[in-house]
């Protein structure tokens, strides 16, 4: 019998953390007991099932090994407080359809009349999480009565069990700033990187990166099956959350679907506030609309290059293995305030995606970089160690950029290339147009409208 009854459910939820944590713990208990060689093979026969029975379920292949029931009731202090779950799950056909008559923790599938069918999740496999203590679960009838006088007793006769954390309590808070969910998450990430020697085993940050990497692969998945259908629950393999966590490649993949739908988001953001100056033609936000679209969809390779020739004074950003390589091409704040605010004021030329910026008079690159005036020194020798633009990136007149306006980018190059900068740089080796000189947002967007 299928519940699936959260059609607006996010995996940012109690729930949806509570199953990532579920099956992390089991992840680790299963590569303690297998050689390396098998590890990957055994994980692709386990997966979590969210929204089926109930709101999770942990299977080997076809059992169900666990299968858990989440409530986050504020006030849910004793059993009779979850008298929806401990009861006996009934239905009846009712004028040709089922109809639940009771409800209760689902054990068992039942078939087209109602009628249950064979245990799918034996007795001590059966858990409720809770986001507060609840008093007395354990207690008989006698024994609850004698401690609680002033609460009802209720029968548990499919032997829920409270689901037990790593820190030895029966119940977990709620997400707050002190979020228990995702510490405990973090931790047997940081469990399964120092099983596997891995280079992040150290690092909290990075472990926080891979813990954000798959609550942002789960609600994906989540959002993904809503739309197919009821009948498809959201699910993931553990050999996906392991590859998540160990997977280079993988992990990179995870990165640059989060800092797309940060891109994107910046865009949303930038458009609410576009929309209350009221100085924009809804054509004209259309158009803006468009650009930002056809950036988001663009192959992950050229998205990255992308950002990578919107940030030329970007030139330390490895092979992009961290997310915080990848945010650091995507600021949001200076997509905001600097990419689109120029997007939009400049209504005289079309932005061009594949120019990165304006290709008229001589061309116009638009960038991120939001220095200072007087920080030209750092930005120019930062540009000039970067490795990772494409070579026609400085085939342009100028670089808009938020604050500097300043002179020939070459003539500055030669009057500072000193030994401080190490090797001499020379300007005909790395920009290739001889006037490039950067312009500031204001400028740049009176000379695109035809001013001076």
């Amino acid at each position: 019998m299928n519940r699936n009854a959260t059609a607006s459910w996010s995996g940012y939820s109690h729930q949806g953390k509570a199953g990532i944590l579920v099956s992390l713990i089991q992840i680790n208990n299963i590569i303690q007991k297998c050689d390396d060689s098998e590890i990957e093979h055994i994980l692709n026969e386990w997966l979590i099932e969210y929204e089926g029975a109930e709101d999770f379920d942990i299977k080997h292949k076809e059992t169900v090994i666990s299968r858990h029931q989440v409530k986050a009731k504020s006030n849910g202090s004793y059993p009779n407080n979850y008298k929806e779950v401990l009861g006996v799950l009934k239905y009846q056909l009712i004028n040709g359809y089922l109809k639940r008559i009771n409800p209760g923790f689902q054990i068992c599938d039942f078939d087209k009349d109602g009628n249950p069918r064979e245990i799918e999740v034996d007795k001590e496999s059966r858990f409720l999480h809770t986001i507060t203590e609840v008093k007395g679960f354990d207690l008989n009838f006698i024994e609850f009565n004698k401690y609680f006088q002033n609460a009802t007793f209720i029968d548990n006769p499919n032997n829920i069990k409270l689901y037990i954390y790593p820190d030895g309590r029966n119940y977990c808070p709620l997400s707050t700033k002190n979020d228990q969910l995702k510490k405990f998450c973090i931790s047997e990430i940081r469990k399964i990187l120092i099983n596997r020697n891995h280079k992040f085993k150290s690092s909290s940050k990075e472990q926080e990166n891979i813990y954000n990497a798959l609550i942002d692969t789960l609600d994906n998945e989540i959002r993904i099956k809503h739309n197919i259908g009821k009948t498809f629950f959201p699910n993931l393999s553990f050999h996906k959350i392991y590859s998540i966590i160990t997977d280079s490649k993988k992990y990179q993949a995870d990165y640059i679907r989060f800092v797309r739908k940060k891109f994107y988001e910046s865009w949303l953001e930038a458009q609410k506030r576009l929309e209350t100056k009221k100085q924009f033609t809804d054509s004209h936000l259309d158009k803006i609309d468009i650009a930002a679209k056809s950036i988001y969809h663009l192959k992950d390779k050229n998205f990255i290059q992308f950002l990578k020739n919107i940030n030329p004074d970007k030139y330390n950003v490895n092979e992009l293995d961290s997310l915080d390589d990848l945010l650091d091409l995507c600021k949001i704040e200076t997509l905001k305030e600097v990419f689109y605010e120029c997007i939009a004021q400049v209504t005289k030329e079309i932005f061009k995606v594949e120019f990165q910026g304006y290709n008229v008079h001589g061309g116009y690159l638009l960038t991120l970089i939001s220095n200072r005036p007087g920080n030209i020194d750092e930005v120019v020798k930062s540009m000039a160690k970067n490795e990772h633009v494409t070579k026609n990136l400085f085939d342009r007149r100028y670089l808009i950029n938020d604050r500097i306006n300043e002179k020939l980018i070459h003539e500055y190059i030669e009057g500072h290339a000193d030994s401080n900068w190490g090797d001499k740089v020379n300007s005909s080796d790395i920009f290739f147009h001889p006037e490039l000189e950067f312009v500031d947002l204001e400028s740049a967007i009176t000379k695109l409208n035809g001013g001076n």
